[in-house]
């Protein structure tokens, strides 16, 4: 059962397996090139080795330690850059040598070892990335720091093939001048030339043919023909091949000499160095690995564990290490390439990984003849296809652009990513990660200190729930703006406390109540409640009062301003679990400073009512009216039950509740003396919408819906007159709320 199962797509695993080996062997070869450039010409053979090692051992062990089994990773050129600059670092440092006692000559080996005891220290990094589920934490890395990174690495790569393509004989300096235009080899040249364009031709004539195979032996043909005519004629001389790869299976030899580095004294003196290197292969190619894993989900139907894939892929650089491999990354071309070739099973990667193991075995001499100027023009195209575009999109956009804040924020974002690249071209990797990772924290804090405050509106505007009669509206209306209301979103932190102490500063002239809403405020540090607490300091010095809402009483936010120390508006009844509450709590205030009482123990006159305002005594008379007391916290109304009849209130305070699916209790809205309740009843005569409860003792008269209805008979003018009213204070209602509505989406 079991062998049947894995031999069930043998033709498609193995036809999967083919085409990946053809692609990825010759990138592999370049890409190991590249990590040992910095040591010299005479390691290309091992570079060469280390590259296919590196491939074995992630399409090997990566698909067995946990990754999908859609999922295909390979060395990529920005971790072998980074690999290149560590050893050219340590190979360019005196001081390593004595250090670590050994002489400049060694240095290149000790180099070689650095480099693979970064490469184990990868496979941890990822292996415990992955078990301890921190995957999400490198998508915290800002694109922009990664696309520097690697566009940086990038334009280094291609930039140091140039010797090559040139024919420089071996001299990497590079410098400009007679003496460069003098000493290129116009044969390697045109080599390196004749791979790029047969590279570029075969993708767009011959699609479905690897490409890159094409170039490289279009190249290597061309070198060898040029070889056997310079032999006849001695006239051309020709640069450098990769040479022989060591014979045999690669062992785990170079496992003891990791070890003895790693325990040398002297490690000290390259460790940072090897560590950071580790640390951006490490977020490069797990990054790499993840959006692989999810562009295989798209094409497969699947859907990857972030865990196995971070595991496996660890797990493949960990092996590639021991036998001297460098750090794959993810693959999407060989992920699309084995998809279509009908890989559907694991049986595709040993298959890929067997033929692979007979490329270092039997196809060592092959691999011996290809000509550095042919690695060098794959390279350069490598270097060309893999280039993030997004840089590019970006500075088109700003130049077509007229001046605003997208147009800042996208300048700004082009700037950060050209910085690092510059950094990574002409500094080193420690300062460009640093400075990138400055920069955005830099443009974080300054743009949350903007977006901190969400929106500022005054008590004229936004007024609380609360009906009150139509004097104390029209006081608020004239005296409103005293109150202020800012509402918050985000964190609150040190990065944007003094923002928002300054922006409290600049209103605090104008105004008595200050009320600041923390219902979207996600998060608040000890720096945000000190600030807090010196508003508050502030306010109260001048006789005006802090309010704070948004703070439900057995809310997370409550408790941490608390433990921070933030306990006077807490002890003096100033915080609210909702900002209607605190608003309606600032009206109170302010009607009380102009003499205006809120609500009074006095019962309000039938005829100073909405519904039955400009009826006569006699007309009132006339009314079948019921007298009802409540004592505070009794129900009037009950949800569900019969409209049977309208309210009308005229002594207390009453408020509207609804109940919201987490049987949590919240207030519509407040209503004193003069208004009516459940007047639907003559509309519809349906069911109760909503609770009314008594805030305060109580006073209304009950008018049912029969006794309305015998009116409407026998009177029907006053009839039409309280129905009148009552249409009027609804319309009224609606068109304050639909300028409240337009003020806040204005605002």
């Amino acid at each position: 059962m079991v062998k049947a199962g894995v031999l069930s797509n043998f033709r498609g695993d193995s036809a999967a397996a083919l085409n990946v080996v053809i692609v990825s062997a010759p990138t592999a070869i370049g890409v190991g090139l590249v990590a040992t450039m910095s040591l010299g010409s005479d390691y290309s053979a091992l570079g060469a080795l280390a590259g296919l090692i590196g491939l074995i051992a992630a399409t090997l062990v990566c698909s067995f330690a946990g990754a999908s089994r859609f999922q295909f990773n390979a060395p990529g050129s920005a971790a072998a850059g980074l690999l290149s600059g560590l050893g050219g670092t340590i190979v360019g440092d005196a001081r390593v040598a004595e250090a670590l006692s050994v002489s400049p000559a060694e240095l290149p080996i000790v180099a070689l070892n650095a480099m693979m005891l970064c490469t184990a220290l990868v496979g941890v990094m990822q292996i415990l990335i992955g078990q301890l589920r921190l995957g999400n934490l490198i998508k915290l890395v800002p694109h922009t720091v990664i696309t520097g990174i690697m566009n940086g690495i990038i334009v280094l790569v291609a930039f140091h093939q140039l010797p090559w393509l040139l024919g420089l004989d071996n001299d990497p300096s590079m410098t400009f001048g007679a003496r460069l235009f003098a000493g290129i080899n116009h044969f390697d040249l045109m080599i390196g030339v004749s791979t790029m364009l047969s590279i570029y031709l075969s993708k767009r004539w011959l699609p479905r043919l690897p490409s890159l195979l094409i170039g490289m032996l279009t190249g290597t043909l061309s070198y060898w023909a040029l070889n056997h005519l310079g032999a006849e004629s001695g006239s051309i001389i020709l640069g450098p091949t990769v040479g022989a790869l060591p014979a045999g299976l690669p062992t785990p030899a170079r496992s003891a000499d990791i070890l003895a580095l790693a325990l040398n004294d002297g490690i000290m003196v390259i460790g940072p160095a090897i560590f950071v290197a580790a640390v951006a292969i490490t977020l490069v190619t797990s990054i790499g690995g993840l959006v692989t894993a999810a562009a295989a989900d798209a094409l497969t139907n699947n859907r990857h564990n972030p865990v196995g894939e971070l595991t496996g892929l660890g797990a493949g650089n960990f092996v590639a290490a021991i036998f001297s491999g460098i750090p794959s990354g993810g693959s999407p071309t060989n992920v699309l390439l084995n998809y279509q070739s009908g890989g559907r099973t694991r049986l595709a990667h040993v298959l890929a990984s067997l033929l692979l193991i007979g490329c270092v075995l039997g196809l060592g001499a092959m691999i011996a003849v290809i000509p550095l100027s042919v690695i060098a023009g794959a390279l350069i195209v490598m270097s060309f296809q893999t280039f993030d575009t997004w840089p590019l999109q970006l500075a088109k956009k700003a130049l077509s652009m007229r001046r605003s804040e997208l147009w800042r924020n996208i300048c700004f974002n082009l700037g950060l990513v050209s910085i690092v690249m510059l950094l990574i071209i002409f500094a080193d990797l420690v300062t460009a990660v640093l400075t990138g990772l400055v920069l955005e924290l830099l443009h974080f804090l300054i743009k949350s200190s903007k977006s901190l405050v969400r929106q500022q509106l005054g008590g004229s505007v936004l007024h609380s729930n609360v009906v009150r009669d139509n004097q104390a509206m029209k006081l608020l209306d004239e005296k409103g703006d005293a109150i202020q209301i800012i509402s918050l979103q985000g964190t609150l932190f040190f990065g944007n406390t003094d923002y928002l102490a300054n922006y409290l500063e600049s209103i605090m002239p104008s105004v008595t109540t200050v009320l600041v809403d923390f219902k979207r405020v996600s998060d608040i540090d000890s720096s945000g409640v000190l600030v807090l607490s010196k508003i508050d300091r502030r306010l109260s010095a001048q006789n005006k009062t802090l309010l704070l809402t948004g703070l439900p009483a057995n809310g997370a936010m409550l408790d941490l301003l608390r433990e921070f120390g933030l306990t006077l508006p807490m002890s003096s009844d100033r915080v609210f679990d909702e900002l209607n509450a605190g608003l309606a709590q600032a009206e109170r205030q302010l009607l009380s400073a102009y003499g205006h009482e809120d609500f009074t123990d006095s019962e309000l006159n039938l005829a100073d009512t909405v519904a039955f305002t400009s009826l006569t005594d006699t007309e009132l008379t006339m009314l079948v009216l019921e007298r009802r007391e409540f004592e505070a916290g009794a129900l009037i109304i009950t949800e569900g039950d019969l409209a049977d009849g309208l309210y009308v209130l005229v002594k207390g305070r009453v408020s509207i509740l609804k109940t919201r699916e987490n049987d949590t209790v919240y207030s519509l809205v407040e209503f004193g003396p003069g208004v009516n309740l459940g007047e639907m009843a003559i509309f519809s005569g349906a069911l109760r919408t909503a609770n009314v409860q008594a805030l305060a003792p109580a006073v209304l008269y009950f008018m049912s819906l029969l006794a309305f209805e015998q009116l409407c008979v026998d009177q029907p003018l006053v009839a039409v007159t309280i129905m009148k009213n009552i249409s009027g204070s609804l319309s009224r209602r609606l068109a304050e709320a639909s300028i409240t509505i337009a003020e806040l989406e204005s605002a």
